[in-house]
């Protein structure tokens, strides 16, 4: 293979570029929810992220045929449930979400991700901080938890053979 040619995508690092993605429109989704149950009005900044969430998740699947598109995305839920079952059963949204941020952050420290700056996760992840800027504020117990998940969390991804490293 030349050296200009672009190699294509297996399927593991294409569910990595899902999972992301994945596991924050669960969250906005439930926060989207309960803003509903609350009576409250919807949120347009949570709309916004929620859209561009899911173009998030179409991107990497963009050019493939629907019959591997359908099989990447029950990988991606699978990983997504198996793993992320464990913080979301036993911690509220601000602290999922705040564990995402870590693990978003580590990964991306440690050069296993990378995010464009003017993608639609990037876009999202800057309205879902906003969003969650004030809760955590309020909440500075959380951070010694969310930290705690987010190695949980990665350890997990990695023995399930996900983020290992460039």
């Amino acid at each position: 293979m030349g050296a200009s040619m672009e190699k294509r995508p297996n399927d593991r690092q294409i569910v990595e570029e899902m999972v992301l993605p994945a596991t924050l429109t669960a969250i906005v989704t439930v926060m989207r929810k309960q803003l509903a149950e609350d009576g409250s009005e919807t949120s347009p900044v949570l709309d916004r992220a929620h859209a561009l969430l899911e173009r998030a998740l179409r991107e990497p699947v963009a050019s493939l045929p629907p019959d591997r598109i359908a099989k990447l995305v029950r990988r991606t839920k699978r990983v997504t449930t198996d793993v992320l079952a464990p913080l979301f059963e036993k911690y509220p949204l601000a602290t999922q979400y705040l564990t995402m941020a870590y693990l978003i952050a580590q990964l991306s420290q440690d050069d296993v991700i990378r995010i464009g700056a003017q993608s639609p996760f990037s876009e999202a992840w800057d309205l879902m901080t906003e969003v969650m800027g004030c809760v955590v504020d309020k909440l500075p117990e959380m951070d010694e938890i969310s930290t705690s998940e987010a190695r949980n969390l990665r350890t997990r991804l990695a023995t399930s053979g996900y983020f290992l490293g460039p």
